[in-house]
Parts: C-alpha cells; structure tokens; sequence
C-alpha cells in the first residue's frame, strides 16, 4: 500500500510539474505573438472667418536736408498715429515695423548730384474688428499717409481653431482605421502610437492699395477673409 501510495503521488507530481510547463509554454506564445497594427494618415481642415486686420502704412518726406527730411517725417507721423488711435485703436496695436533716411541723387553725365534728403516710416495697425480697417486707412490717409503697403487678415485665438483642427485630423484617422479593420473582418482595439503634424495656416493674400486713390473715395471698403488651416497626423492602430 505504502509503495503504491508513493508510485501515485509521483505520478500527481509529474502530471502537475508538466501541467506547469505547458501553461507555462502557452504564456510564452501569447506574449510573443505579433501585434497586428495598420498604420493611416488623418487630416482636418478648416476655414474660418478672419477677426483682425494688419494694415502696413507708409509715410515718405523729402527735404532739402537730412535733418528736415526727418522733422517734416515725424510731425507727418505723430498726426497719423493721433488719427488712427481716435478711430478706436488702442496705442499698444501700433507699431513701428521700418524707418529709413536716405540721400537722393541725380546723374548727369555719369555725376551724381545730392538733390536732398528722404525720410520713410512704416507704422503696422492691428485692427479689431476688421470692420474698422478702411475708416483707420481713410484717417491715415487725410492724416498725411501717402502709402498704404498692405492689408493682410488673420485670427486672434489660432490655437483654439488649431485644437479643432487636430480633433478632425484624429477623428479622419480613426474613421479610415475601421473602414479597413471590417475589410479586414478584424476590429480596431487600441492605439499603439500618433504622430503629430504641425497646423498650416494658410496665408491670406495681402492687399495692395494707393494712398492717392484712396484720398478721392469717402469710405473705403475692406471685406474680412477666410483664414484656411490644415492638420495632419499618423496613428498605428492595433487591430484584432
């Protein structure tokens, strides 16, 4: 009985210590199984009514002199910036963005005459909302402007249409994910990584206009633009 007892327990032993080993073995292959994942691109866009305006303006002086050129230039100035602050704009939405003084020459026969001086400044207006950018222009202009460079158009809170954009850009992926995960006849389970792009912000075109040709209109008309955005992104789904 006593033999027999042993012989049994050394089988239950054996049985247990291969039980072991196979589910030890079953573990090991689950583990290394290879994920099967499918990689797609996403994209979002959006196009959203501009909300400010940029205008670039220019005034230019000549003088018999340097140092006049300069005054003449900076009394010019001081008028306009008065006038566009009393159109509503705040003095910290302006900004200096160029100033120059130059000699102006003549060429005869190969001689350069000095025949004065000329002084340019360059002010840029952020306007808010765009529907005050052509009285700011018509006050810089009977101001003393003589140069309206610009008007470009953009948005104030981009990063929270970036953050709409991206949404798009994700939800894209996510869509082109299942439509090849039910061809597969497999199901998307998890996201095993993304890569961001960066935002595009689509520039919008500048406008270019006359000061001499403004001066003859009452009212100058500026219709806002649509600033365009673009995202895209990369994600490898695990599927199943």
């Amino acid at each position: 009985m006593k033999r027999r007892k042993i012989m049994n327990c050394k089988k239950w032993g054996v049985l247990c210590a291969s039980a072991a080993l196979a589910l030890s073995c079953m573990t090991v292959s689950a583990a290394d199984m290879p994920v099967r994942s499918i990689t797609v691109q996403g994209s979002g866009s959006l196009s959203v009514i501009s909300d400010q305006a940029s205008v670039n303006i220019g005034i230019e002086t000549q003088s018999d002199t340097a140092q006049k050129a300069a005054s003449d230039n900076a009394s010019v100035m001081n008028a306009v910036k008065n006038a566009v602050i009393a159109q509503g704009i705040d003095d910290s939405q302006i900004h200096t963005s160029n100033y120059g003084l130059w000699p102006v020459y003549q060429y005869d026969k190969g001689k350069a005459i000095l025949t004065g001086y000329k002084a340019d400044n360059t002010l840029n207006v952020t306007v808010s909302p765009v529907s005050k950018t052509g009285s700011v222009m018509d006050a810089a202009v009977r101001a003393g402007a003589n140069k309206i460079n610009s008007v470009s158009f953009s948005l104030k809170n981009q990063d929270k249409y970036k953050d709409d954009v991206l949404r798009k850009a994700v939800l894209d992926a996510r869509s082109k994910a299942d439509v090849i995960a039910s061809a597969l006849n497999k199901q998307v389970v998890n996201v095993i990584s993304v890569t961001e792009g960066n935002v595009q912000i689509m520039p919008v075109g500048q406008i270019r206009l006359m000061a001499s040709d403004m001066a003859v209109k009452e009212s100058t008309p500026i219709e806002p633009q649509n600033v365009d955005m673009d995202s895209q992104i990369t994600v490898v789904f695990e599927i199943r």
